[in-house]
């Protein structure tokens, strides 16, 4: 299905991607309807406008059952096609194969589907036994965010049903649990709000948490240590994260080379709230829409932690991160407090209607939102965000009205990028200071 060509073996035209500085250019088409006796759908990416050809197999244009039995009834498509360019691109002429696939119910044999959990087993994970939660109290036997790979979420058939194609899984450094889902971008989310507690006692290594090599200079220096024999990388925390009951204090400050946490309790966000800028999250002081009390699926809707931009990178130094990296997300840096096998989102400048866009919170909100400015579809399934409101200077701030979460972009030294929305407006590519405390959520590597 793979269309691509070349004018010498150092020009190819290549599909899945838009030109980049390193000069490629790409295959791109669209699709218009034509006249049809039973017009079929054009899935939106597509729809009469070019977007780069998908690089693997791809739905991009159905019709759903109908009473039709007469033979000659058609659904007609047109397929266009072009080229990105690069300045760099040679004149000549190109040409490729594209291959089409058409499946018919009467002729198709649907292949069970593959779950999160199937493929797991399939993998030869094993789950962690005995697990107790230290926050919920939930127990059972769970497979381990660690142990997530690409090969086992591409294995998985994505489903929008909510508990199809979730799984919960247990963070090895704590026991904490969390709902994953496979999402309609091809990625396993996090669907619940990062809740790892930080300690200098509580060193964090390359073994259970997202550090790796090519991350070991810049702002990396501070806190790491590094095992050459057995490459592992080890980061101590220098701060504990602040336990917070409805007040401000002196164990946060907005300070961009230190890592700071936040640790709010176990609140979930039980409705919308109404209440507008309420600064505490016990509905006895101020937001009556959050609750302690919270099981299964609800458990999506946990408020988590709070952390500032140094210490979703773990880092003690991220200001040294001072160049823009929205145009180059290969420059981001490549350590997070995420588990061992996953990472923050990346916010780029690559469109959000593009497949396999790298501006990965705008490609949720417009598979999901339609691209849409309002937040219905990204606090309910299968996304549940949550507007957990923010930290800063040690205050809590708008839970309940506000939702910011960190990707691994740079703005500039002081600032970093993130998805911030309010009921009433989304911003898939906002930026903050890095000294604040936002809410993280981790996307499997």
């Amino acid at each position: 299905m793979v269309l691509a060509s070349s004018l010498g073996s150092n020009y190819d035209i290549k599909t899945g991607n838009i030109p980049s500085s390193n000069g490629d250019s790409s295959w791109a088409m669209k699709l218009s309807l034509g006249a049809s006796t039973f017009p079929p759908t054009i899935v939106s990416d597509y729809d009469n406008k070019y977007v780069p050809v998908p690089n693997d197999w791809t739905k991009v244009v159905y019709r759903s059952a109908s009473t039709a039995t007469n033979s000659t009834a058609t659904s007609i498509f047109t397929t266009t096609y072009g080229v990105y360019t690069t300045p760099g691109q040679p004149a000549g002429t190109y040409s490729g194969q594209v291959k089409y696939v058409m499946l018919h119910p009467s002729t198709t044999t649907v292949l069970p589907a593959t779950t999160l959990e199937s493929a797991f087993a399939a993998a030869g994970k094993s789950k962690k036994t005995g697990v107790v939660d230290p926050v919920t109290g939930q127990t059972g036997d769970f497979y381990k965010m660690q142990d997530m790979d690409s090969s086992i979420c591409d294995a998985v058939t994505p489903n929008d049903n909510p508990g199809y194609d979730e799984i919960q899984l247990v963070d090895d450094r704590g026991n904490k649990i969390y709902w994953v889902a496979k999402l309609k971008d091809g990625h396993c989310w996090m669907t619940q709000n990062l809740d790892l507690d930080l300690s200098p006692s509580r060193v964090l290594t390359s073994e259970d948490t997202d550090l790796n090599d090519n991350s070991l200079l810049g702002a990396y220096y501070t806190g790491y240590s590094y095992n050459a024999s057995s490459r592992v990388i080890s980061w101590k925390p220098t701060n504990t994260t602040r336990d917070y009951q409805g007040g401000t204090g002196t164990e946060w400050s907005n300070n961009n080379n230190v890592a700071y946490s936040l640790d709010p309790g176990n609140w979930y966000w039980d409705s919308d709230d109404s209440t507008p800028n309420c600064n505490y999250l016990d509905s006895t002081k101020g937001c009556t829409h959050f609750t302690q009390n919270a099981t299964g699926t609800n458990a999506h809707l946990s408020v988590g932690n709070y952390y500032n931009w140094s210490a979703a990178i773990a880092s003690d130094g991220s200001s040294s991160l001072s160049s823009r990296t929205y145009n180059n997300i290969t420059l981001n840096p490549q350590n997070s407090i995420c588990p061992k096998g996953w990472r923050l989102p990346t916010i780029s400048n690559v469109p959000y209607t593009t497949v396999n866009s790298t501006s990965e919170f705008g490609r949720l909100n417009q598979l999901y939102n339609g691209g849409g400015s309002t937040d219905p579809k990204l606090i309910s399934a299968p996304l549940w965000f949550v507007r957990s409101g923010n930290v800063s200077n040690g205050s809590l701030n708008n839970p309940g009205s506000a939702a910011g979460y960190w990707s691994s972009t740079v703005n500039d030294s002081n600032s970093a990028y993130l998805l911030y929305f309010v009921a009433t407006g989304v911003t898939p590519a906002n930026y903050s200071g890095m000294g604040n405390g936002w809410s993280v959520r981790c996307v499997a590597r």
